[in-house]
């Protein structure tokens, strides 16, 4: 039983498998108990009690992620693939990485949702929503702006993720012929993901 007194990200490696099966971010005064697995030749969380009281089931434990913009806007290059980036969270439990904008995930099945909001954009313009997983295409939403004031972009899917160390991370693309921008001031352009009990 470890008794965490810092706040370090405990990754999946070759003999780490941290809560919820996936990279955990631990927080000063988590308890989690670990269980050597001969078999796998790895150090397995197998339960504990989280700094605020609830329980940490061993890999198979519900786990998520809630990050959004609060910053201010993200300028979108025309024609240009660009990844959303994210400033705060709600709860970080999957170590979303904000210096590299993505997070990584470990075989699971996983409620995922993404919801981008445009300040403004030119009437009938293509614009595309795109979760990515290890640098493809996972799932897209693309809508035809209606009019030029704010415009919203959203999806929501389960996937079953059959590897570990998956990377996904939030993208979007617009055909304006010009600059567009991604809101971030009012914490609606967000990413969300939240491992689901099997």
């Amino acid at each position: 039983e470890v008794r965490y007194t810092g706040a370090p990200v405990l990754s999946i490696s070759g003999n780490l498998l941290p809560p919820g099966g996936a990279n955990f971010q631990a927080t000063a005064g988590d308890i989690i108990r670990w269980r050597w697995d001969t078999g796998a030749s790895k150090w397995r969380a197998v339960g504990g009690m989280h700094a605020t009281g609830w329980s940490l089931a061993g890999p198979e434990s519900r786990r998520g992620l809630d990050v959004f913009k609060t910053s201010g806007n993200q300028a979108i290059a025309n024609n240009t693939v660009t990844k959303v980036t994210f400033d705060t969270s709600n709860f970080n439990e999957l170590a979303y990485d904000f210096t590299n904008q993505q997070v990584t995930v470990g075989k699971a099945r996983y409620l995922i949702s993404a919801q981008v909001e445009w300040t403004s954009a030119v009437d009938v313009t293509r614009l595309a929503l795109r979760v990515y997983r290890n640098g493809t295409i996972l799932r897209s939403h693309n809508v035809q702006a209606s009019g030029t004031g704010f415009q919203d972009n959203a999806l929501s899917f389960i996937y079953e993720e059959v590897t570990d160390n998956a990377i996904y991370d939030l993208r979007v693309i617009q055909s304006s012929g010009g600059s567009l921008s991604l809101d971030g001031s009012n914490n609606v352009t967000r990413f969300q993901i939240e491992r689901l009990k099997q």
